[in-house]
């Protein structure tokens, strides 16, 4: 995918929701989709802007250094 310098709504919902709920199986149930779709959702967005933005070994799901600093703005 080449960089265009604008996120999609879809993709910044789905990682605003992931950091409100913290759980990828949470955001998945409050978006109504499998938790499988919003890992592939998180995963196009981290390769879109070439940053990790989540951190997924833990539980609960923390956000990266970039997860925050998206939060924020």
């Amino acid at each position: 995918m080449k960089p265009t310098g604008l996120l999609d709504t879809h993709l910044l919902n789905t990682f605003v929701t992931i950091a409100e709920s913290h759980s990828l199986t949470d955001a998945a149930k409050r978006l109504g989709v499998t938790q499988s779709a919003i890992s592939q959702s998180l995963k196009l967005m981290e390769d879109s802007i070439g940053l990790e933005l989540v951190a997924r070994r833990t539980k609960p799901v923390q956000l990266t250094h970039a997860g925050r600093a998206l939060k924020q703005n």
